[in-house]
């Protein structure tokens, strides 16, 4: 576990030598485990890192944001955990916390590619590459119940 500021902890693991850096992130409610296929055989070829989102798998669950008033450090569910929140924890973890050699090729999964393009927008210098596997719609959850309802 790697604190990435305030206490607060996430998993990371990491195997494998060579460039570029190759970091996961997970489906939808799922932890690293999702990779465990996969990062074995990439990392005969290049470093490959893996990691669980706050709440999942072997991190902390998220803290309350800091910078809110009368806001402690006790974990609070239920209050939004946005992209923008999990992609400064990412770039915390692999720039910060562990220092993991760049450049990086990003790779998520549904939710995990929805954070890993809007991680392209804020770090793009860290960034040579991206690989997006069945992205969820990022205006999905502004969509009106009544058109999901017809959809479904």
């Amino acid at each position: 576990l790697y604190d990435v500021g305030w206490g607060q902890k996430l998993f990371m693991g990491c195997v494998g030598k060579g460039r570029p850096t190759v970091l996961f992130d997970a489906p939808t409610g799922m932890s690293s485990d999702a990779w465990a296929l996969i990062a074995p055989k990439l990392a005969k070829t290049t470093r490959v890192c893996v990691y669980d989102r706050a709440g999942l798998g072997f991190s902390d669950r998220p803290f309350i944001n800091r910078s809110q008033p009368d806001s402690g450090k006790s974990p609070k569910g239920g209050l939004p955990y946005t992209t923008e929140k999990m992609v400064e924890d990412f770039h915390r973890l692999f720039t910060g916390s562990s220092k993991q050699p760049g450049p990086f090729l990003l790779v998520g999964a549904e939710l995990g590619a929805v954070n890993m393009r809007f991680y392209t927008q804020l770090f793009d210098s860290d960034v040579m590459g991206f690989v997006s596997i069945n992205p969820l719609v990022e205006g999905m959850f502004s969509i009106p119940e009544k058109t999901w309802v017809k959809h479904w």
